[in-house]
């Protein structure tokens, strides 16, 4: 049985456990010798910390032939590891699951797409729905947020503490290192494209080949260049580097200025779309 398989068909058992997804590059059946980490999606009936170390200890109940490594904050963090798989595992009860949902609609959206899972399905617990122009604008991980947190050389993370049966999600930062700032430069590029896609094609698909291309272009004015380093750092990511140049901080920056600026065109559009339904008589052609 595959790894992922083998881990949420482990996590469903644990009585509290109503839903163990796997989201991410494995669920789209990508080479596990390829990928980064896999993604376990947990959803609980109701979070305490006797619950959460249950299924930490059931995630790591099960042996491979590769050794695992265990993760459980959120964020797009990587860990360092060439002899390791990290199992990036993301645990929510019911109510936190939906205010992730609001607050994270691009992560939430992405994740419905997945077909690996146990018990109940994620689009069938609490569903995003749809993506919406004023997400790009308000949600976490917009791009306002990566330009900050990448100019102060961080990623931004979340991360339980449990207190006096309180249940706090703490957000912290860390310091990006070698790996991280190659990992992070492509998580952000590669995802902001693929949720404008999204949003502009209003459908839960994941765009990719000429499609991705195209609309990267679109986006960067039709700067090749820009396009070509990030398929550099693409296959550098699939041979899972471990060191990155500082210097690749500048395509992500680079990136996200065009993207910035495509967003306010379309923002406009959308604005004089609404101001014609609204005055007809006013914008007569």
């Amino acid at each position: 049985m595959k790894i992922g398989e083998a881990i949420i068909n482990e996590l469903i058992k644990e009585k509290d456990v109503i839903s163990a997804s796997i989201v991410g590059s494995y669920s789209e059946n990508k080479d596990i010798k390829k990928i980064g980490d896999i993604d376990v999606v947990v959803i609980c009936k109701k979070l305490t910390k006797k619950v959460f170390l249950k299924i930490l200890k059931r995630a790591k109940k099960k042996k491979f032939k590769v050794s695992t490594l265990i993760n459980s904050t959120f964020g797009p963090m990587k860990i360092n590891s060439k002899n390791s798989l990290p199992i990036h595992l993301m645990i929510y009860d019911l109510e936190s699951h939906k205010k992730h949902v609001f607050k994270s609609p691009f992560t939430c959206f992405d994740w419905e797409r997945s077909q690996i899972y146990r018990g109940k399905s994620l689009k069938d617990i609490f569903s995003a729905k749809q993506l919406h122009l004023n997400d790009f604008y308000e949600a976490r991980r917009n791009s306002k947020e990566y330009m900050k947190d990448i100019k102060k050389n961080r990623i931004s993370i979340r991360q339980y503490n449990f207190r006096d049966n309180k249940v706090i999600l703490k957000k912290k930062f860390i310091k990006i290192n070698p790996r991280n700032r190659g990992e992070f430069v492509y998580h952000i590029i590669n995802f902001l494209v693929i949720n404008l896609y999204k949003y502009l094609n209003q459908k839960n698909i994941k765009v990719k080949g000429k499609q991705f291309d195209n609309l990267f272009l679109k986006i960067t004015k039709n700067n090749h260049k820009i396009l070509k380093n990030f398929k550099i750092l693409r296959e550098r990511k699939k041979n899972k580097d471990l060191v990155y140049n500082p210097s690749i901080v500048s395509l992500a920056l680079n990136f996200i200025k065009n993207f910035d600026q495509y967003l306010e065109n379309i923002k406009k559009e959308y604005l004089e779309l609404n101001l014609d339904r609204q005055f007809p008589i006013l914008v007569q052609r």
